[in-house]
């Protein structure tokens, strides 16, 4: 299911919140022993950064004019969605 949401994410800008600052979710994954997920992300001068994936606060999943992404609408991401709830 990772590899299908991080193919998504090739073509989907899905913004991530953590603190007061905004990310660009670029890949999921791997998973570790203790079952957090990591997660690589970007900001806006395009500098790649780590993190898990419950370090993040809030997504944005709408494109410039508010309509959903793709991404949202599929059912891959519902049903990554109904497995960790970020959404």
């Amino acid at each position: 299911m990772i590899e299908k949401i991080n193919q998504l994410l090739e073509s989907n800008d899905i913004m991530c919140r953590i603190g007061s600052e905004w990310y660009k979710l670029e890949e999921i994954g791997p998973v570790y022993e203790d079952n957090e997920l990591e997660i690589t992300m970007t900001d806006d001068d395009g500098v790649e950064t780590g993190a898990l994936l419950s370090d993040i606060e809030e997504f944005d999943t709408h494109d410039v004019f508010g309509e959903p992404t793709n991404l949202v609408s599929s059912p891959l991401f519902e049903q990554f969605n109904n497995h960790i709830g970020i959404a």
